[in-house]
């Protein structure tokens, strides 16, 4: 075997020879990297937001910060309520002061149409 591909194998052979004859302590290096790496699995964290593939002065991001500005944010708030009985009148009484309080209580501002 001559050229390139040549020199490449017979590289990796001597690698081969090389992690063989050491194979205690390659046994041990590669089990400090796997406990280096196991041990920031607790730090690693995912960002799925749209706002996360961006800089913060991208002028697409600063245009859809406007947007959002102006037109509303997109965080919801679901109020769940589960009844014995779903046309029982009492769960209606307790529905229509729950969304009274809601009304007087939420800031015209932040409410979306519905």
């Amino acid at each position: 075997m001559g050229g390139f591909r040549g020199r490449i194998e017979k590289g990796f052979g001597r690698f081969a020879r090389i992690l063989y004859h050491n194979r205690i302590k390659t046994v041990m290096v590669m089990l400090l990297l796997t406990a280096a790496i196991v041990a920031q699995i607790p730090k690693i964290t995912i960002d799925t937001s749209m706002e996360g593939f961006l800089h913060e002065d991208d002028p697409a991001m600063l245009a859809y910060n406007a947007f959002r500005d102006q037109f509303g944010r997109d965080e919801v708030i679901i109020v769940a309520l589960q009844p014995r009985d779903v046309f029982d009148p009492e769960f209606f009484k307790t529905l229509a002061s729950l969304h009274a309080a809601l009304e007087d209580a939420v800031p015209t501002s932040m409410t979306l149409p519905v």
